[in-house]
């Protein structure tokens, strides 16, 4: 009797567990922080910046549907995508449908993760060039960051 009662007690553990892992890989996660920099020009206070991170092929509905919604509802002056969207074995379409759907493109910038394909290739046939994966970024108004990049605000960058 005790074993069968220890049996349910861990299959509703189990169960509960494998439902909120569900739940927690399939919700959208906003949070705020504030951070102070030192000798920030004026003109810059309250500049906000949405960090998209680590969703590794995830999809948040058709054609990224609740996502898309969720980045185009917030206000912000800058994204930056800060790698993971995709897999070594890369299904970019997520990404990419993504990005297709955000509205604001002033400044969205990308630096890719571990796990993103590589930015460079290179080869006899091909020489030394970007990836297509960061080409097709690019190609969806996003800058790849490789190379410094200003924000101009009145006088101040």
């Amino acid at each position: 009797m005790r074993i069968k009662v220890l049996i349910s007690i861990l299959a509703v553990l189990i169960g509960f567990i494998v439902i909120y892992n569900f739940y927690d890989n399939n919700r959208i996660v906003v949070r705020e922080a504030r951070v102070g920099i030192q000798d920030l020009p004026d003109s810059f206070e309250g500049f906000t910046i949405l960090q998209i991170s680590d969703l590794h092929q995830k999809e948040f509905g058709k054609d990224q549907k609740r996502l898309v919604e969720k980045i185009n509802s917030l206000d912000y002056d800058l994204i930056a995508i800060t790698g993971d969207m995709v897999n070594r074995v890369a299904n970019v379409e997520p990404f990419y449908k993504m990005l297709e759907g955000i509205k604001n493109k002033k400044h969205v910038l990308f630096i890719e993760g571990n796990s993103d394909p590589m930015d460079y290739e290179f080869g006899d046939q091909i020489g030394f060039r970007k990836s297509d994966f960061i080409k097709g970024i690019e190609e969806r108004g996003v800058f790849f960051l490789e190379f410094p990049y200003e924000i101009k605000r009145g006088n101040d960058s």
